[in-house]
């Protein structure tokens, strides 16, 4: 059914509308009434009428003012102006706003029909446009838009190659287009939307912004998903001809009728950073990054913008000064949790007082914190200076909605890593590789020894235990446990008659056949052959 709203002051006009025409048998619905222009504007958004017939003369806002504000927010709804004989300039207002049509007071029940049947026939030929443009713009089924998006990805990732291939000639026919723009949406409080307003449902979230998004975006544009970052999408416009500019105006407009329909609801957060124009293919990749570093220009407050690159805006913010630096290393040194805990907390209260702080220099910041945090502590533990960890800073920060939620990370990271230090101070590395391969000799066959688990049982990180055990040793941590696997597996062998499966279990392989191919690889034999060739058959 077509929903329609009325808007008219007098409740006893909008009972005739309602009571002069059968509007189910013309497959209508009226879903809402409103007195008043600032009231039907509300309503409209709330209900997404098909169809608006509404007085001129209302208070707060006149039928004008309110059909051009629903109008930028739903394009395509008709709207009928129901006026009186002297209201003349407001029915050439309506022609010029480019309203569907208009009505003279009193309505008669005739004139009424003929225009809803018009109605009719314009909504129905709309849907049959949209119908066809939508099987243009997706006659690929869902399995070849999974690929598209991949290749689509490799491309930002700076892999144009991949057009090269058979497969994705289709997708190579559209990248012939003499310009190309990029944007990227950002939803800015993607998880907690998901969890407070769509009860966990991911696909529900990202499906709303898609179908947003994909109704009011040109034919010339893909959507598509950034991949390992569930919270951006990434559009991207081809434009063709001398006089793009015009088309990357309409292509700004278009993300900003994006960022003004999602924002009337209220419950997704978003930012969307548009790229400078490129020519090739090839520097797509770049223009990527040039929307994603507009994006991080924002703050962590910054909520529904459209921002465009520009190389020459540079915002200029005081970061944290070498004496800072050196109190912060001087304070780790010392190994006094307290005042790291009160230092970090006075620079984080500053940046939230400096509300349009860009969380780039935020995460710059972070970053050369992280990395005197890790030199100090290693040198503390391990008496030389090592390298700072690599980090997927971009990966690991965008996790955070807010500062506060950044701020509780980043403090909970520098004092366990202190408290990880102050246990180690003394204990000498030596020391600890040979205790952790007696604690592998004895547990060898549980599912303790993983990497992840002996680094929380003995303050190392999985890197560091990798080294120190090839160097205490001689010999890789992989190789070495699962050697002694296959050692014990073969005194069973020798010596037992227990199936093969339970030789299995017992020295920590639960899969059978992975356990056959890595006593193979190892020894040359088949658990099988091994028995036949050296066990004793006797038992």
């Amino acid at each position: 059914m077509y929903k329609v709203m009325l808007v008219e002051d007098e409740a006893l006009i909008r009972a005739g509308f309602r009571s002069s025409l059968d509007w189910e048998a013309f497959d209508f619905e009226i879903v809402a009434e409103a007195s008043d222009g600032e009231e039907g504007l509300q309503l409209a958004i709330l209900h997404k009428p098909h169809l608006i017939f509404t007085d001129v003369r209302m208070p707060l806002l006149d039928g004008i003012q309110m059909s051009e504000r629903i109008l930028q927010v739903l394009p395509h709804t008709k709207i009928v102006i129901v006026s009186g004989y002297d209201d003349y300039s407001y029915i050439r207002q309506s022609m010029l706003l480019g309203l569907c049509d208009y009505l003279v007071k009193p309505v008669e029940e005739d004139d009424l029909q003929k225009v809803v049947e018009n109605m009719i026939d314009k909504l129905q030929q709309e849907q049959h446009n949209q119908m066809l443009e939508i099987e243009k713009r997706f006659t690929f089924d869902k399995s070849k838009k999974l690929i598209f998006s991949e290749v689509l990805n490799q491309i930002l990732a700076g892999n144009t190659s991949v057009l090269l291939t058979k497969k994705n000639e289709e997708l190579r026919d559209w990248f012939q287009y003499d310009r190309y723009a990029l944007a990227v949406l950002r939803i800015e409080n993607f998880y907690y939307a998901k969890n407070e307003y769509y009860s966990g449902d991911e696909e529900a979230l990202l499906f709303t912004v898609e179908n947003i998004a994909t109704e009011l975006l040109n034919i010339n544009t893909l959507l598509f998903p950034k991949a390992e970052i569930k919270k951006e999408w990434i559009i991207l416009r081809g434009l063709q001809g001398d006089h793009y500019e015009a088309d990357m105006e309409e292509f700004e407009q278009e993300c900003k009728r994006i960022v003004n329909v999602i924002s009337s609801f209220r419950k997704l957060k978003i930012n969307i950073a548009l790229s400078r124009v490129v020519e090739r293919p090839e520097d797509i990749c770049s223009s990527y990054q040039e929307a994603v570093s507009e994006m991080e220009q924002m703050g962590f407050n910054d909520f529904y913008f459209v921002k465009k690159y520009d190389p020459a805006v540079k915002k200029s913010f005081k970061r944290f000064s070498k004496d800072y630096e050196e109190l912060y290393a001087n304070l780790l040194n010392q190994m006094n949790t307290n005042k790291v805990q009160e230092l970090l907390h006075v620079w984080f209260h500053d940046v939230k007082m400096e509300r349009d702080y860009p969380r780039r220099y935020v995460y710059q910041d972070i970053t050369d914190l992280l990395r005197i945090t890790e030199q100090i502590l290693e040198r503390k533990r391990f008496g030389a200076q090592e390298p700072a960890y690599s980090y997927d800073l971009l990966s690991l920060f965008s996790r955070f909605e807010t500062l506060s939620e950044l701020e509780d990370w980043f403090l909970n990271t520098v004092l366990f890593q202190m408290e990880v230090s102050k246990k180690h101070l003394m204990l000498d590395s030596k020391d600890t590789m040979i205790k952790m391969k007696e604690f592998i000799m004895e547990h060898y066959q549980s599912d303790e020894i993983t990497l992840g688990n002996l680094s929380k049982r003995f303050y190392l990180n999985p890197y560091r235990i990798c080294r120190l055990f090839k160097t205490q040793f001689g010999e890789n941590f992989q190789n070495y446990v699962i050697k002694l696997k296959i050692e014990k597996a073969k005194e069973y062998l020798d010596k037992s008659a227990m199936t093969i499966q339970e030789i299995a279990t017992l020295v920590g392989y639960q899969d059978v056949k992975y356990f056959f191919r890595i006593f193979k690889k190892y020894t040359g034999l088949t658990p099988t052959e091994y028995r036949i060739n050296n066990g004793d058959i006797t038992k």
